[in-house]
């Protein structure tokens, strides 16, 4: 542990003096870095300096509570640039008694303000006294920051001003640190009034989060370190008024500016990629909806969302030109960190103010002044925030251990399997028999000239071959660029450092990994500056973004064993691991947070995660929570019917979820392992899972089939697991009957708070009848996005007008839809019926681009709001025994509460639709033939168009458009213009060419194209309705609406099943939900099963089962 040594040494040198030597085994450049060395009591007089790098520099002696002093100091170490050398710069500064020239910082009093010059900025500081002889309005006090000025210029800049009547009782300005190296002023308003609640949702809090307030009563505390010499002044705001303020700063008088220097993340205009530096007129962006920039210090996708902003003077103007800015620093120390959002005007080409929201919470945030050529470009800009707020020189001198002692006893591997499983595999490999393991592996090692990276690795290592090996990740772009960096946004270069570490640490065979580059992945990955996960009240805006930032924390740990703080990193990752499985999966029924797809790679990530802390002697996070198995069995509920299009059964494609699935059956098999002490049954229900998509052709990798899977266990047939339908808390019910059979029926019913990457399909059913795919949630994932109502298989409200974005001319079709969670308030299953019922409410309406292309990714569309809005399905699936002639289909009722227009929205796989009154007659672009009957006497207007997508990588059935790198020119031309071709005619036909010509055989991956009804009715009308699939040729079935509007009959050679739903039965009915099949009464949902229209409150619980009583033939819970 050579730094610690070294840094433990350092007070050990002659007396009145002590050494520092710093070191730097990154090679990092720091030009001008205010650091720090706590000393036992009594090492330095109150005049000390900084010898070792040039003229002697001021240090600041700093007395501790506990009797210790700590000794600040500016330090510079240049990075060594001999590429040559390859040996890492270092400075050996000795402290010592000694008076340095003349500082450059001074601090004096001026009548209501202090001025504090550092030698290349000067400020106007607030100076208060105390209290004030009668209370004042905020709004006629200033603020902190009164002007700025760059030294030598002979101007002031900025105007600030309050807003509010908050009553403020005095005021206070105090120097609370003061010296030849910087200063701390502090400065607080006392305001009257009743201290509110704190804020909600802000725990767990981060380490050190400066919450709560440690004083009483009402206040707004800026606490603002200027550092000799620096452009950079550090500014802490702390507050907890009893009513909102607002507080200005305009940059225009003085400065004179014109033009905007700053680097966006998610622009207005563009979807991330947003690395460089931008310089603008000051003005409005021609997109812009919102300010010109909302400052935060974490990435984010929010469109206009950024870290720092500078305003300045000319193009391409001279390097000493003023420049003033803004950084929002430390995301740790923001509390309640959205409503602290710092936002920026730009406007009339001459003025920039910024908006400094006060209510509750804590903020961060650094002011800078001096010369535009320190920040006017990308690498200076980068350079100055990451040396303040990211990796500092002070920490790296301080807390982090870049080289320490090797022991070969930790080393790995870890991340992948432990070496001594490595080793069983080995030996049983060896031995020859044909183990469940080895037979998988023997179909990998017949084909090892086709495998790659870790899987040929894998094969190597456990058949005796060499591995090759993989490259350690680097920190690097993190210590070249800044933490928040679009380019270093979870999605990209994160999971690429994360990948990086199971290869190196595969083939480690003992031997230790890395080094202080490794070592500062740790750190980095680690620090709540660099991702706050959801502390303090962040958000990750998608889960999965923070299992990928933890994760490399926790891979580092895995592959570092022997580093001092692995074990910190470890414990840190893990608890953020326990956190994270209670945010991705729902409470009660284990529920994903996200869509199928993403819940399922979300859960990918938890269980490589899982299989770390297992390695690590952590014991089984996955057996131990009883979520892990509730979503196992949630994900295997979500399969459809094997579907001849695409030749497999998958999970239901709603939301975001990727097409097909391909990847899903390493899931199953993946959470099999974790159970086959714990719970063999279930081990063996999951990869019955497995099997099935092996048997699909998704044969996954080496490390999927032969690490990550248990070949050992045993296998339950698909058909002898419980495929009933239930409810599932959070996404609504999934309802299935005939498992297995060519008839098997599948329809999902989604209801619940399951919102991640959703399309807005709440109240909607994704349907497959009599084993075909029938009225289907489009399995378009992002290309396109189909996240608008009426694009699924649920209602719309309200009106359809022309909409025109902010900044551009044309508009496009838009119509308004009510968002929200609907509440299950009823489900019960039976042998002759399934139902549930859910219903959501709303008070305003969004009006949205119904066609992907023309909606913009997060714009704040326009919300009307009405009066409360209520629409309450009721989804009923009828079911019968095998032989009979009916098949089992769909009846729906909507109700509502509304006055606005509404339309219910049913789209089918269907070729060709006939329309004749209430009965509608729908060929099916497969087997299928679809008939839809509405129970009204009076046709409504039923519209009849189409929506389709189109997967942009194929060029026609089974045709795939050449990808990657290193084709043959001619046949790289010739695939984009194939490719070219059969996306025009998609086009030219209006979508129709993406349906299947009869009798077509084979899959059909190419997109999907269905017939789009829409049903108008008035206002408050309910619909019942019935959606019926039967197979070509067999008999079409006989509705009608039974008398008092109480249901339907459906009616197929002399078998006639009679639905009567409601939310107010009509007289003599005994339930919400009665079918009558062969004269007999099944009452599925009772009389009280769910209260008046509008009057639901709570969810069902979660599912307990449910069972028939034979004496009363109704659905009943356990």
């Amino acid at each position: 542990m050579r730094t610690a040594a070294l840094l433990f040494m350092s007070v050990l040198a002659a007396a009145g003096e002590v050494a520092v030597p710093i070191t730097n085994p990154l090679n990092l450049d720091w030009p001008w870095e205010l650091v720090h060395r706590d000393l036992p009591a009594g090492s330095l007089p109150a005049h000390a300096v900084a010898a070792g790098m040039g003229e002697p520099r001021p240090v600041q002696v700093e007395s501790l509570p506990d009797g210790k002093q700590r000794a600040w100091f500016i330090a510079t170490v240049p990075r060594n640039k001999d590429k040559e050398s390859k040996v890492p710069s270092r400075a050996d500064v000795t402290l010592r008694p000694g008076t340095a020239a003349t500082t450059t910082l001074s601090v004096k009093e001026s009548g209501d303000h202090l001025e504090i010059a550092n030698g290349v900025l000067r400020l106007k500081l607030a100076r208060f006294t105390g209290a004030f002889p009668t209370a004042k309005k905020l709004s006629d006090l200033p603020p902190p920051l009164i002007a700025c000025q760059v030294e030598g210029d002979s101007a002031w800049y900025g105007r600030s001003w309050f807003e509010g009547d908050l009553s403020v009782t005095g005021a206070r300005t105090e120097v609370i640190a003061s010296g030849p190296v910087f200063t701390t002023i502090r400065i607080t308003y006392e305001v009257a009034g009743s201290v509110p609640a704190g804020p909600q949702n802000i725990e767990p809090l981060a380490p050190g989060a400066p919450w709560p307030p440690r004083r009483d009563g009402c206040f707004i505390q800026s606490t603002w370190r200027i550092v000799a010499g620096s452009v950079w002044v550090q500014v802490e705001d702390q507050h907890r008024l009893p009513a909102p303020a607002t507080s200005w700063l305009e940059l225009k008088e003085g400065l004179k500016p014109d033009t905007a220097l700053w680097i966006r993340w998610f622009g207005y205009e563009a979807f991330g990629g947003n690395t460089d530096l931008k310089s603008v007129p000051l003005e409005p962006q021609p997109k812009q909806r919102g300010p010109f920039v909302a400052l935060r210090p974490r990435w984010s996708q929010a469109p206009g969302g950024g870290q720092d902003f500078i305003a300045t003077r000319g193009t391409q103007a001279e390097p000493n030109t003023p420049a003033v800015g803004l950084v929002a620093t430390h995301a740790s120390r923001w509390v309640d960190p959205y409503a602290q959002t710092i936002s920026v005007f730009a406007e009339n080409k001459d003025t920039a103010r910024a908006k400094f929201p006060w209510s509750q919470g804590s903020r961060t945030w650094a002011l800078l002044v001096g010369g535009r050529g320190n920040f006017d470009d990308t690498g200076k800009l980068n350079g100055v925030v990451r040396r303040h707020s990211d990796w500092t020189l002070d920490k790296q001198l301080n807390e982090y251990v870049l080289e320490w002692d090797r022991d070969p006893a930790k080393a790995g591997p870890t991340i992948l399997l432990t070496r001594e499983r490595l080793a069983a595999m080995r030996a049983e490999w060896q031995a020859g028999t044909d183990t469940p393991t080895n037979v998988v592996l023997k179909e990998f090692v017949a084909e090892k000239d086709k495998l790659k990276a870790v899987d040929r690795d894998l094969v190597e290592l456990i058949t005796g071959g060499k591995p090759k090996g993989a490259n350690l990740p680097s920190p690097g772009l993190w210590l070249e660029r800044r933490y928040q960096d679009d380019f270093l946004n979870p999605t990209g270069q994160t999971r690429r450092m994360k990948s990086g570490w199971p290869g190196a640490d595969l083939v480690a065979d003992g031997k230790p990994l890395g080094g202080a580059w490794q070592a500062a992945i740790g750190y980095i990955f680690s620090d709540l500056d660099q991702w706050p996960g959801y502390h303090n009240g962040w958000g990750p805006g998608n889960p999965n973004f923070h299992t990928d930032k933890y994760l490399v924390a926790a891979f580092t740990a895995a592959a570092l064993r022997d580093h001092p703080h692995a074990k910190n990193w470890l414990a840190w990752a893990r608890h953020e691991f326990d956190m994270d499985v209670y945010r991705v999966l729902l409470p009660g029924d284990g529920v994903g947070f996200e869509c199928p797809g993403y819940s399922t790679y979300a859960l990918n990530l938890l269980l490589e995660l899982a299989t770390i802390f297992e390695n690590s002697g952590q014991g089984n996070p996955v057996a131990e929570n009883p979520l892990f198995k509730k979503t196992g069995v949630w994900h295997r509920h979500l399969l459809t019917p094997h579907d001849a299009r695409i030749g497999i059964r998958h999970q239901a494609p709603i939301g975001d979820t990727h097409r097909w699935g391909a990847k899903d059956g390493e899931m199953f098999g993946g959470l099999a392992r974790f159970y086959r002490s714990t719970d063999p049954a279930f081990a063996s229900e999951m990869m019955s899972v497995w099997k099935l998509f092996r048997d699909q052709g998704m044969r996954g990798t080496v490390l999927s089939d032969v690490i990550n899977v248990d070949q050992s266990i045993p296998i339950t047939p698909l058909e002898k697991l419980d495929w009933n339908s239930r409810s599932f808390l959070g996404f609504g019910a999934i309802m299935r009957s005939r498992f297995g059979s060519e008839r098997e029926t599948f329809a999902s019913f989604r209801a619940g708070s399951a919102l991640g990457h959703a399309h807005a399909e709440q109240l909607s059913f994704h349907f497959y009848g009599a084993g075909l795919p029938v009225s289907l949630d489009y399995n378009c994932s992002y290309h396109p996005r189909g996240d608008h109502a009426a694009l699924h298989n649920t209602m719309t409200f309200g009106q359809a007008r022309p909409f025109t974005h902010q900044g551009d001319t044309n508009a496009v079709p838009a119509m308004e839809q009510a968002l929200g969670a609907a509440k299950l308030a009823a489900f019960a299953s039976t042998a002759v019926a399934d139902a549930a019922v859910a219903e959501m409410a709303v008070d305003s309406l969004v009006l949205t681009p119904v066609e992907p292309q023309h909606a913009k990714f997060q714009y704040p569309y326009p919300t009307r709001k009405i009066e409360r809005l209520v629409h309450r399905r009721y989804q009923v699936l009828v079911k019968h025994s095998a032989g009979s002639p009916l098949s089992d289909y769909l009846v729906i009722r909507d109700e509502t509460i509304s006055r606005e227009a509404q339309h219910t929205n049913l789209h089918l796989l269907s070729r060709d639709v006939k329309i004749d009154g209430n009965r509608i007659r729908a060929e099916g672009q497969g087997e299928a033939d679809i008939d839809v009957f509405l129970a009204t006497p009076t046709a409504p207007k039923i519209e009849v168009g189409r929506w389709f997508y189109f997967d942009e990588y194929m060029s026609g059935p089974g045709k795939w458009k050449l990808g990657g790198k290193g084709n043959d020119p001619e046949k790289q031309k010739a695939s984009e213009a194939e490719n070219a071709a059969w996306i025009s005619g998609i086009h030219q036909s209006d979508g129709k060419s993406l349906i299947p010509p009869k009798g077509y055989q084979g899959k059909w991956e190419v997109g999907e194209y269905q017939q789009w009804l829409r049903i108008d009715t008035a206002p408050g009308q309910a619909l019942t309705w019935v959606l019926y699939a039967r197979r070509r040729g067999e008999p079409e079935p006989t509705f009608t609406i039974l008398p008092n509007d109480a249901g339907v009959s459906v009616s197929v050679a002399g078998h006639t099943d009679e639905i009567r739903l409601g939310t107010s039965p009509a007289a003599g009915i005994s339930g919400q939900v009665v079918v009558r099949q062969g004269g007999v009464d099944t009452v599925v949902l009772g009389l009280q099963a769910v209260p008046a229209l509008g009057a639901v409150k709570e969810e069902i619980p979660a599912f307990g089962g449910r069972v028939i009583d034979d004496a009363s033939p109704a659905a009943q819970q356990k």
